[in-house]
This record gives C-alpha cells, structure tokens and sequence, in this order.
C-alpha cells in the first residue's frame, strides 16, 4: 500500500460542518443516540482532508488488509463483473485513499473496490444498469 498523503481539506472545527453536527444534534430520535459514535471517538481517528484514508468509518489498512487482499478481490470481481466496471472507473488516489497498482496498469483502492461491488451487487439483484453503461 503507499503512504498516506498530507491532509489538506477541511477539519471537524469548519463552520459548515459545525452547523450540520448541530442540526444532527437537535434531531431527537432514538436512532441517532450512539454509544461508540462519540465527539473523541470520531475526532481521534477522522482526518477530513484524508477521509479516504484509513479511518474511524472505513478500515483499509487495519485488520490484516493488504495489498494482496485488494488485489485479490479485484481478481475475483473482474471474474464476475459483466459489466466490466474495474475496467471503467478509474482511481485517483486522492483525499488519502491507500492504493496499490494492479498488474503495473491500473490503480486500486478500497473505495473502488467497494464501489464496483455495490454497482455490480444492486446491477444482479434488482437488475439496475446505471445509465453510464
């Protein structure tokens, strides 16, 4: 996996992001009152300007997740994928995401990965084929 890039973007403290936490705040309903979901839990391990990045929401790196893991479920959705959506979409790298090069042509990140699954998941089950293809 490569390294992480300086975070450069907003921060937990933006007044924009201030004004949606309290919005959130004030919604009083029992399915927003969390137990792990706290202000230090979130703020510990959440760099915005890195959101892609390893974080609190989205494990890329943790867990033993490696390259070869990313490789391997790029191989096996390339094996399913019908619609050849790895082919089409493409990776950036960019807001921290962790990438790793497959076969030296095409980058792959989890976010990708993630986003070929869930296409190709809702494309099988309720027979959605996205206008782009």
């Amino acid at each position: 996996m490569k390294e992480r890039r300086p975070a450069i973007g907003p921060r937990l403290e933006s007044p924009r992001l201030l004004e949606l936490r309290a919005k959130y705040e004030a919604f009083d309903d029992p399915r927003t009152a969390h137990a792990l979901w706290t202000d230090s839990y979130i703020a510990g391990d959440l760099d915005l300007g890195a959101f892609r990045d390893d974080n609190v929401y989205v494990w890329q790196g943790r867990d033993g997740n490696a390259a070869s893991s990313y490789l391997l479920t790029a191989y096996y959705y390339m094996s399913i994928d019908r619609r050849e959506l790895l082919e089409r979409m493409q990776e950036d790298g960019a807001f921290g995401a962790q990438t790793t090069m497959l076969n030296d042509e095409r980058l792959l990140s989890r976010d990708l990965l993630d986003s070929v699954g869930e296409i190709a998941f809702l494309d099988d089950i309720l027979g959605i084929e996205p206008p782009w293809v």
